[in-house]
């Protein structure tokens, strides 16, 4: 689904993966913040998620082929991945307004609470705030400022929300 705001474009798919597959890709973020967690924001992957031996998994790959898959058919272009990480968000995480340096920034929403603690941007003196949908993938220009929406402590809980960020750039033919 295509939609425009403030003269911007924003793409979504709903529904995207098997649900089956939620606990196990949760299951191996959990062990993968545990053992390589980095010089990033407390309980987040490194943002080289995708090289690691961890993301070689059929079910990583599949999650990977499928969110570049989308990316080319809501912009018409190949894409070259740069960058993956995934986001666990805690009642002790920090995460602020921020852009990327790639042509396209992707988060896939693992595990939500409500829809209603997607993603904040803010633009040109504007603001939105688009719907997380649990197994969904939302995808815009990784230049315009954008931070998560937290849900409260006492959700986060008993329920972390889950993310999974991609940076990709047009590929030129």
């Amino acid at each position: 689904m295509r939609q425009e705001w403030n003269g911007l474009e924003f793409y979504q798919a709903f529904d995207v993966f098997e649900p089956s597959l939620k606990d196990e890709l949760i299951a191996d973020l959990d062990d993968e913040i545990e053992e390589n967690l980095g010089p990033v924001p407390l309980y987040q992957t490194k943002h080289d998620f995708h090289t690691h031996e961890r993301a070689q998994h059929p079910r990583w790959q599949h999650v990977y082929g499928t969110v570049q898959n989308l990316v080319e058919e809501f912009y018409g272009k190949k894409v070259e991945l740069q960058k993956s990480w995934a986001n666990k968000i805690t009642p002790d995480s920090y995460y602020f307004l921020h852009t990327h340096s790639f042509d396209i920034a992707v988060t896939y929403y693992l595990q939500t609470h409500k829809s209603t603690y997607g993603t904040y941007f803010n633009y040109d003196g504007k603001e939105i705030i688009f719907l997380g949908h649990e197994n969904s993938v939302m995808a815009f220009d990784g230049k315009i400022p954008h931070e998560i929406v937290y849900p409260p402590s006492n959700v986060l809980k008993y329920k972390p929300r889950y993310s999974v960020a991609f940076d990709y750039n047009y590929v030129n033919t």
